[in-house]
């Protein structure tokens, strides 16, 4: 096996003419990244080099390649010279070096990682015991309220006291949970800066070498003049994802949305004043689906016995072997749209976000922030709560993507009035497309669902149905000084047997809207001062054979 790998043609070397008539091989260079495509996984790097060149063949050395690029992937061209590049060829290099400096910087990296994740579990440990002695009040709190009236512990505390303890200790609840979601987080990328920087280290420590690529390329030119050499390759240990921040304006009803990319990388080398693009394209998916293979059933007649046998044959279709796949034309791209970071180019496929100013990203593992763009968004208010999962009434933004570019899925950290209020997700929203973001819980809204009926019996004297009543009573108190709107969101059971029949009740108040998932909405006005009821009543029949699913809905 060669020592070298040629990324050319045998056809074409061996007519290649000899390096004469002033052709020369020019010294190894040095040169450094002037552009990267980042990807899901793995970034394409690009280098380039002006050559003064003379009619006929010039072998290029570009040197201290990093030692992760792939060879397989290494691309080279001519660029402002007409010529041809009739190959390129690559070598490892071994390096004795001292990693010692090296080696005593990542160890410090890694003292420090380590401190971190530890106080992150030391405060995982806190979270963990707050939470337990709020679960401890709560049950002293509802045991409490049990024995009110009976000379417990409350005495005469009023009704609106005991609600607010219960709200205190629920917010006490949704902000243990929220600190520990986002302390996972942080957990988990320490974790991932730990393992990268052990990956670094153990080959430091167990030698003392250190291995680069060189290219070799060789290029033709037809006529005198200087042009330039473009080297490009694909690194792995580069990755990008997107991340949001979403400010919300209570004041101006508006929306700061920032788009930013999240770049980490340990390619062996340091980006420095390049230009970055970051892009969506998923090269583990593939180019196309898989190819199925059609099984025929074919009768088989065997000499040996009078009867036919019949077997199950996985074979090649006729009219698929030996002949290319048809393939659709390539859609035209759209545009590029402009954002405040970054040119944004997107067809039918994958998105490119080139990002305006010049980027340095250290080979460090570390996590750089790129602005993609930048938005204010009109939103509309209200309030929403969903008792049956939650006892928090959430404030709500629905929001419009008004820029030329789709808001990709990732983490939004969101604010409220400047404060901080939790991380949640985002999925890909289209330029143009409708969405809502919710910004926290809000206290001054009071929401309580309590069962009000429970009932089983014949549909009527002389029917031979079952069906079971239920219902549920919701109270909401606000006490904002000025009408809000608000919307309730609850459900019912929602049956796809022929068995059993759901509808809503005739006691249901307020005329919600029911859609085809069993969901119930109220969309109201809450006024200050008043206290609104709504009562969610629903009715499931049955024949009296079937009583036992109509009981799996209690």
């Amino acid at each position: 096996m060669r020592k070298s790998i040629l990324i050319t043609t045998l056809t074409v070397l061996l007519h290649l003419p000899l390096m004469t008539n002033g052709a020369t091989i020019s010294d190894g260079v040095v040169v450094a990244p002037s552009a990267v495509t980042v990807f899901e996984d793995r970034a394409r790097v690009h280098r380039s080099i002006s050559v003064k060149m003379s009619i006929g063949s010039k072998e290029v050395i570009l040197k201290g390649l990093p030692h992760r690029l792939d060879p397989s992937s290494v691309r080279a061209r001519l660029l402002d010279l007409p010529g041809l590049v009739l190959g390129v060829r690559m070598e490892r290099e071994v390096h004795q070096e001292d990693f010692q400096k090296e080696v005593k910087d990542l160890n410090h990296q890694l003292v420090l990682v380590s401190d971190q994740l530890q106080g992150v579990e030391s405060r995982i440990e806190e979270i963990e015991r707050l939470k337990l002695l709020t679960q401890r009040l709560a049950k002293i709190l509802a045991d409490a309220v049990s024995k009110v009236g009976k000379g417990g512990i409350l005495g005469h505390t009023s009704a609106a006291q005991i609600v607010e303890a219960q709200q205190w200790i629920a917010d006490r609840q949704l902000e243990h949970s929220l600190q520990r979601d986002q302390l996972e987080i942080q957990m988990s990328e320490f974790q991932v800066k730990r393992d990268d920087i052990q990956g670094d280290l153990i080959p430091l420590m167990q030698g003392s070498t250190r291995t680069t690529w060189t290219a070799i390329v060789l290029i033709q030119a037809q006529e005198e003049g200087t042009g330039t050499v473009e080297l490009a390759h694909d690194v792995p240990g580069a990755r990008w994802v997107p991340v949001h921040e979403a400010r919300l304006d209570e004041e101006t009803s508006k929306v700061n949305w920032i788009s930013r990319g999240q770049v980490i990388q340990q390619s062996g080398e340091d980006w420095n004043d390049v230009k970055l693009t970051l892009s969506t394209a998923r090269s583990s998916l593939g180019l196309a689906p898989p190819s199925l293979i059609p099984v025929r059933i074919d009768a088989v007649e065997r000499r040996a016995e009078p009867a036919a046998d019949v077997s199950l044959v996985s074979r090649e279709s006729d009219s698929s072997r030996g002949r290319p796949m048809a393939t659709a034309a390539s859609p035209a791209k759209k545009p590029a749209s402009s954002l405040v970071g970054a040119e944004v180019v997107s067809g039918s496929g994958p998105i490119r976000f080139d990002v305006r100013a010049t980027a340095s990203i250290p080979s460090d593992g570390s996590v750089h922030l790129v602005t993609i763009s930048e938005q204010q968004m009109d939103a509309q208010l209200d309030y929403q709560s969903i008792p049956l999962l939650s006892p928090h009434v959430f404030r709500r933004a629905k929001l419009t993507n008004g820029s030329g570019a789709p808001l990709l899925a990732g983490q939004v950290s969101c604010f409220r009035e400047d404060s901080y209020v939790g991380d949640g997700r985002v999925e890909r929203v289209a330029a143009g497309q409708e969405f809502s973001r919710h910004f926290g819980s809000e206290g001054r809204i009071l929401v309580r669902k309590v069962e009000i009926e429970d009932h089983s019996g014949s549909a009527g004297s002389f029917n031979r149905k079952l069906e079971l009543k239920r219902g549920f009573k919701i109270t909401v108190d606000s006490v904002f000084p000025t009408a809000v709107p608000f919307e309730l969101v609850d459900r019912i059971p929602l049956s796809t047997l022929n068995e059993i029949d759901v509808e809503l009740g005739s006691d249901t108040t307020q005329e919600p809207v029911l859609n085809e998932d069993g969901i119930v909405r109220w969309v109201v006005s809450l006024e200050p001062g008043e206290t609104h009821q709504f009562i969610l009543q629903w009715i499931a029949t049955a024949r009296k054979d079937q009583a036992h699913l109509l009981e799996r809905l209690r």
